[in-house]
């Protein structure tokens, strides 16, 4: 039987710092749902889970390694699937995302407007307060298609990583997050997965939402941006619409090298080099490349980064 609960999976590493404003403004963050939240924590080395112990004794830990973004959601993902509980929808969360008061029932309402929208998510902003800019496709397209007369909503062919309400049938139509991606990229391929099934995805400009991201100047963030792209052209696009992507990709990728020499992080060059040679050699999963391994101040920071927006 179908229930008014909504599972939030949480995935953190090194979120102590963060972890409680989130907590907080979720369970404000809808009056006709109650939010069931499990937090994977991906092996933190700070009082992450002992905050999570004991601050919300009724939240889900699960403690695993550091397996990625995607192996980190679906544990959490495949634990619910597998109570057999049906669960209205899943929230899929980042610990650095603030929900506004309201705001999952603003994104259930886009959710269940039609049987064929797999996926939603709001319009993540960089400051709280801020408008923010409106995204195209991942072709640079417009995306002017609104399903919802009286709401600021579009079609889209991305999800957020940070935040997305998924509908249950997507993971048995669908499946899983591809784990191979480690970080990065692997909401973009998930998205274009629902859609290659058939669903339709929608972005909520009218449900804005603040992530605090990190800085995007950090090796492991660009080794892993350039590198999962080749993985993400293969599983997705055909061999002409792959050579149309890399050539968007090239200029925005020499515009990103220009940027990295001239506020002088030769290692970004560096992490960029790194990046490439391994995404065409095909390599996936957790890398053992220097490069791939978060800084002292990036884990500190322990920002997830901007994922969407950057393409």
């Amino acid at each position: 039987m179908l229930t008014d609960a909504i599972k939030v999976v949480i995935v953190t590493y090194d979120s102590a710092d963060l972890i409680e404003e989130c907590l907080n403004a979720l369970l404000l963050a809808s009056k006709k749902y109650s939010c069931e939240i499990t937090v994977v924590d991906n092996g933190s080395t700070d009082q992450t889970v002992g905050k999570l112990h004991n601050l919300y004794p009724a939240v889900h830990v699960i403690a695993s390694s550091n397996l990625g973004y995607g192996h980190g959601n679906n544990l959490g993902i495949q634990e619910a699937l597998g109570t057999g509980k049906a669960y209205r929808a899943f929230l899929i969360l980042n610990p650095d995302v603030m929900l506004p008061v309201g705001s999952i029932d603003s994104l259930a309402d886009a959710l269940f407007s039609s049987q064929e929208i797999g996926g939603v998510s709001p319009h993540i902003v960089e400051q709280a307060g801020h408008e923010g800019d409106r995204i195209k496709s991942l072709f640079g397209l417009p995306m002017n298609e609104k399903p919802m007369p009286g709401r600021d909503v579009v079609v889209t062919d991305r999800l957020y990583g940070c935040c997305m309400l998924l509908r249950p049938d997507v993971f048995r139509k669908v499946g899983l997050i591809d784990e191979q991606y480690f970080l990065y990229w692997e909401e973009l391929d998930f998205g274009l997965q629902l859609m290659a099934s058939g669903f339709k995805l929608l972005l909520c400009y009218d449900v804005p939402v603040y992530h605090r991201y990190g800085s995007q100047e950090r090796q492991h963030r660009i080794y892993y941006m350039w590198r999962n792209q080749f993985r993400f052209a293969r599983r997705n696009y055909a061999p002409v619409v792959r050579l149309f992507f890399f050539s968007r990709r090239a200029l925005a990728s020499f515009n990103e090298l220009v940027s990295f020499i001239q506020i002088k992080r030769l290692d970004l060059v560096g992490a960029a080099k790194a990046g490439l040679v391994a995404g065409l050699r095909g390599e996936t999963g957790k890398s053992p490349n220097p490069y791939a391994t978060p800084s002292k101040p990036d884990r500190a920071n322990r920002e997830q980064g901007r994922r969407c927006q950057s393409l």
